[in-house]
C-alpha cells in the first residue's frame, strides 16, 4: 500500500485516527479519519480542523495536560518512548472536558515514517471503572488487522510476537499456536527463539531489505521500524512478496526498487572481470502520439515488446523498466555500442514502425560516481538526442551536465524572473514595403539575468516548452505589451499593433482565449492592437482543436499571423484550412539568397499565391538592401529583419513609433 492509498483508507475509516508526520521536530497532521470528526463541532470540515491545529495542536486540551502530552508526543516522534496517554479535552464544542485515551504506532509508507494515533472517549468508562482494556488499543489493532500490508510486531529484546495481522497470516502460514511468549521465529518458521532478532536489529533503519525464507527459500521484502507496543520497545515488521515489490507487472522486468537493491552486485561482477560498467538509459520516442492514435493497450504491447528485445540482447545483464517507456540496462563497457545498436535494430525490425524510435544514452561509470547519479547522466544523454530523429545512441559528456545545470537554473528562477522583471520586452519593427513606414512591431522576450547576463530566447524558451511552463512566459509578455500600450495611450502617444508569440503548448494546457481577453480587458487595450502569432509546426497535431480556438480569437477581435511559414510539411493545406490574416515566410528562404536561384523563385510564387488568396505576407530575416528590393518587387507587403531594425527595448525604439517617419532611403547605414 502506498502513501496515497494509506491516506484514503484512513480518511474513510470510522475509527478515530489521525496520522502525523514529524517536520523540524514538530508533529504535522497529514490525514484525519471520518471517525475522528465525531469529536468535532458538527459542520467542521477536515480542512478546517487541520488548518486550526496547525496553529495550536493542543488547542482543546486542559491547560494542566498540555505540557505532559506535548512532551510525550515529542518523545514518541523521536522513538524514545511509547505514546499511550490519557488526557482531558473539550469535544464537539462542549463546555465540560472529556477523558481521551490515545495510542500511537509508527508506520512506514513511501520511504517516510508516519505516526498513526488512535483515539477513544473513555469518559463514561472511567466513571464506571471499566477502562482496563482501552478502546483505543483495540481500535488500533482492528485498523492494522484490516490493512492489506502484512504486519507483525515483535518485542525488541525477546523477539516475542506481540501482534500480527490477517495479511501476515495469509502471506506466511504459521507453524505453531499463537500464545504468550511465542517468538516470531517459532511462530512462522519453527526455528529457535530469537533466530531473526539480529536480522530485525540490523535492518531497523526503515529501509527496504531482502531476506530469504528458511523453509521455502523464497525471497521476501521486509521493512523494519522501531516503535512501541504495549509500553514495550518493539519492531514493526512490514512484509511483502518478492514479485509485488520488485517486478514490473507489464514487462515482468525488474523495476527501479530492484535496481537500487541489486545494481552494486552487477557492477561489482563487471569490475571483477577487470572491465568498466556502462549505464544505458533507453527511451521509446513517439509513444505519446502512438498512444493517442492506437490507444494505450497497443502502447502497452509496444513497451512489452521493447522489454522482451532488451532482455534478449542483454541476457546476463541487469535490465530494468524504470517507468512508462524508460528502461535502464547495466552492461560492460566493452562492445556496449554494438550491443545497443543490435537491440535498436531488432526493435525497429520487429515493430516495423518508422515513426517510433528506440533511443539510448550511455554513461561510462567513472570512479566513485553514485549509481543513481550515473542513471541520471545516462538519461541526460538520451534526452539530448530526442529531437535528432536519425541519431539513436549518444554518450554522456560534461557539456550535457552544463546544459542540465542551465536548464535547472531556468526552471528554478522563472517565477523570480517574471516577478522581478528580469524578462524584458523588446520590440522589432515591421516595415510596410510599399510606403517604407513602420506599421507593426513584434514583441520579443529577452532575459536579463543578474548572474548569467543577457539570455536570448533560444536559451530559455525550449526549456519552458519542454516542461510545459511556456504559458507563464507567453501571458507575461502579452501583459507587458498591453501595459506599455496603455502607458503610451495615457500620454497621448501613437501606438501600433504588436505581435506576440503563443506556443502550441498554451492551447493544450490553458484557455488561451480566456487568458488573453482577460489581459486586454484589464488594461483597456483594443484587441486589434494585439496580434497572435503561432508557428506552422504548432498545427501538426489536433488541427480541429486548434482551429476552433483560433476562430474564437479571431471572433474576439485579434489578428492571427502564421509564423515560420514554409518550415513544415503542410503549408498549402494550412492556407486553405485556417483563416490567417498574414503569413510570415521563414527566414530560411533568404539564407544564401540569390535572385537567380530556386529560393527566390519560391518566394515569388508563395507571395503571388498568398495575394490571390487575399492573405498578407511578411518575410523575416531581411538583412541586405538586395533582399529588401527583391521582396518589395515581388509584392511582399511587409519586411522584418536586422536591415529594418534590430530588437530593442521600448526606450531605444520609441522614435519609430512617435515619428512614423518614412523609412530612410539610406539603406547603407543599416547594413
Amino acid at each position: 500500500m502506498d502513501y496515497k492509498a494509506l491516506a484514503e483508507v484512513i480518511g474513510n475509516s470510522p475509527i478515530p485516527i489521525i496520522v502525523y508526520r514529524t517536520i523540524n521536530d514538530r508533529m504535522k497532521i497529514v490525514c484525519v479519519s471520518d471517525g475522528f470528526m465525531q469529536f468535532e463541532t458538527p459542520g467542521t470540515t477536515k480542512e478546517q480542523l487541520i488548518a486550526r491545529k496547525e496553529g495550536n495542536l493542543y488547542e482543546n486540551l486542559h491547560p494542566d495536560d498540555v505540557f505532559r502530552i506535548s512532551v510525550a508526543a515529542r518523545n514518541f516522534s523521536r522513538k524514545k518512548t511509547p505514546y499511550n496517554v490519557i488526557y482531558r479535552a473539550k469535544l464537539r464544542g462542549e463546555k465540560e472536558y472529556s477523558l481521551i485515551h490515545a495510542v500511537g504506532y509508527h508506520h512506514k509508507e513511501d520511504g517516510e515514517i508516519f505516526a498513526v494515533v488512535s483515539f477513544s472517549d473513555i469518559t463514561k468508562a472511567s466513571h464506571e471503572n471499566l477502562f482496563s482494556v482501552s478502546t483505543a488499543e483495540v481500535q488500533l489493532k482492528n485498523f492494522l488487522d484490516a490493512s492489506s500490508t502484512a504486519i507483525a510486531i515483535v518485542d525488541a529484546d525477546t523477539e516475542e510476537l506481540m501482534f500480527y495481522n490477517n495479511a501476515a497470516e495469509k502471506m506466511i502460514t504459521p507453524l505453531c499456536r499463537f500464545e504468550v511468549g511465542v517468538t516470531f521465529s517459532e511462530f512462522f518458521y519453527a526455528l529457535k527463539p530469537k533466530s531473526y532478532l539480529r536480522v530485525f536489529s540490523k535492518f531497523s533503519d526503515g529501509e527496504i531489505h531482502v531476506i530469504e525464507e528458511p523453509n521455502t527459500k523464497h525471497e521476501i521484502i521486509i521493512t523494519v521500524t522501531e516503535t512501541f507496543w504495549d509500553n514495550r520497545k518493539a519492531y514493526s515488521i512490514q512484509m511483502d512478496k518478492w514479485n509485488s515489490v520488485y517486478f514490473d507487472s507489464l514487462t515482468s522486468l525488474p523495476n527501479m526498487t530492484y535496481f537500487r537493491q541489486k545494481v552494486s552486485q552487477f557492477v561489482d561482477s563487471i569490475h571483477k572481470n577487470n572491465k568498466n560498467a556502462a549505464f544505458i538509459y533507453f527511451d521509446i520516442l513517439g509513444m505519446k502520439n502512438y498512444n493517442s492514435i492506437f490507444g494505450y493497450s497497443a502502447g502497452d504491447l509496444l513497451i512489452k515488446k521493447a522489454g522482451e528485445i532488451l532482455k534478449k540482447h542483454f541476457p546476463i545483464n541487469l535490465v530494468c523498466r524504470f517507468a512508462e517507456d524508460h528502461f535502464v540496462v547495466i552492461d560492460s563497457e566493452e562492445n556496449v555500442e554494438t550491443h545497443i545498436k543490435s537491440a535498436i535494430d531488432a526493435f525497429q525490425s520487429e515493430t516495423g514502425i518508422n515513426r517510433i524510435k528506440l533511443k539510448a544514452g550511455v554513461y561510462l561509470l567513472n570512479g566513485g560516481t553514485d549509481y543513481i547519479i550515473a542513471c541520471d547522466y545516462a538519461r541526460l544523454a538520451c534526452q539530448s538526442i530526442k529531437e535528432h530523429f536519425n541519431k539513436a545512441i549518444t554518450f554522456f559528456d560534461s557539456s550535457l551536465l552544463e546544459s542540465y545545470h542551465h536548464e535547472q537554473y531556468i526552471l528554478e528562477n522563472l517565477d523570480t524572473a517574471i516577478k522581478e522583471h528580469w524578462i524584458k520586452l523588446y520590440y522589432q519593427p515591421v516595415l510596410r514595403t510599399m510606403t517604407n513606414q513602420i506599421c507593426d512591431f513584434e514583441g520579443l522576450a529577452r532575459w536579463e539575468d543578474p548572474k548569467l547576463g543577457l539570455l536570448l530566447p533560444s536559451k530559455f524558451v525550449p526549456i519552458l516548452e519542454k516542461y510545459h511552463l511556456i504559458s507563464k512566459l507567453d501571458f507575461y509578455m502579452v501583459e507587458q505589451v498591453c501595459r506599455k500600450i496603455k502607458e503610451r495611450k495615457e500620454k497621448g502617444l501613437t501606438v501600433l499593433p504588436v505581435s506576440v508569440n503563443i506556443s502550441r503548448d498554451d492551447f493544450d494546457t490553458t484557455n488561451v482565449v480566456k487568458e488573453i481577453t482577460a489581459i486586454t480587458d484589464k488594461y483597456g487595450v483594443d484587441r486589434d492592437l494585439i496580434i497572435i502569432e503561432i508557428t506552422e509546426s504548432a498545427i501538426s497535431n489536433d488541427e480541429n482543436v486548434l482551429k476552433e480556438q483560433l476562430e474564437k480569437l479571431k471572433r474576439a477581435g485579434f489578428k492571427l499571423w502564421l509564423d515560420d511559414f514554409g518550415s513544415g510539411y503542410s503549408s498549402l493545406n494550412v492556407l486553405h484550412e485556417f483563416n490567417f490574416d498574414l503569413i510570415k515566410l521563414d527566414m530560411k528562404f533568404l539564407k544564401d539568397f540569390d535572385p537567380e536561384r530556386e529560393n527566390a523563385i519560391l518566394i515569388d510564387c508563395i507571395i503571388q499565391l498568398a495575394n490571390k488568396l487575399k492573405i498578407n505576407t511578411l518575410i523575416e530575416g531581411v538583412e541586405t538592401k538586395e533582399q529588401f528590393d527583391f521582396i518589395r518587387k515581388s509584392g511582399c507587403g511587409r519586411a522584418q529583419g536586422f536591415f529594418i531594425g534590430q530588437p530593442e527595448n521600448i526606450m531605444d525604439i520609441r522614435k519609430f513609433i512617435d515619428e512614423l517617419a518614412p523609412f530612410k532611403d539610406n539603406f547603407e547605414k543599416n547594413r
